[in-house]
């Protein structure tokens, strides 16, 4: 499902169409070509779209001509733990496509840093703003990744009393 938001008046606004400096946000489910499609539609690699949803690949930052692809990992509750010995998080990538006009984001998942961004809960949030979306996905990303440790550390202390 590809979705386009603009920020008008302070808010969040979904768009029918890209616009330039608008955010794209590619969530599942994908209909098949579809990447493949979007990616040819804004002319980059769809590497960059797949390897976004593989849980196996690294964080990173790639620069093919003018796209530039940043990979970031994500903790999420890990919903198949089903006891005490298996991981309550994992890390889940999300990708950010710079590209001339857009900001891309994809993930195979839903993922509380997207969500903030979705319901226009981080400050002074802009989409046409390349480098402060950027700097502010990482920010809420490193938060979120903080919380986790925080809920990590408070089940580590049940557990040794």
């Amino acid at each position: 499902m590809t979705r386009y938001y603009t920020r008008e008046k302070r808010r969040l606004v979904e768009l029918t169409e890209p616009d330039p400096g608008c955010w794209v946000h590619l969530a599942p489910p994908f209909a098949p070509d579809e990447l493949d499609e979007f990616a040819r539609r804004f002319d980059f690699d769809p590497a960059f779209l797949t390897d976004s949803l593989d849980l196996d690949e690294r964080a990173r930052y790639e620069r093919d001509g003018d796209v530039r692809f940043v990979l970031i990992n994500t903790p999420v509750k890990n919903k198949n733990a089903s006891t005490e010995n298996e991981a309550y998080f994992i890390t889940v990538p999300i990708g950010i496509l710079l590209t001339i006009e857009h900001v891309v984001t994809i993930s195979a998942f839903e993922t509380p840093v997207l969500e903030k961004f979705l319901a226009n809960n981080v400050r002074d949030f802009n989409p046409a703003d390349e480098k402060r979306f950027v700097l502010q996905m990482l920010e809420q990303n490193v938060y979120h990744f903080l919380s986790c440790l925080k809920t990590l550390n408070l089940r580590r202390n049940r557990i040794e009393k």
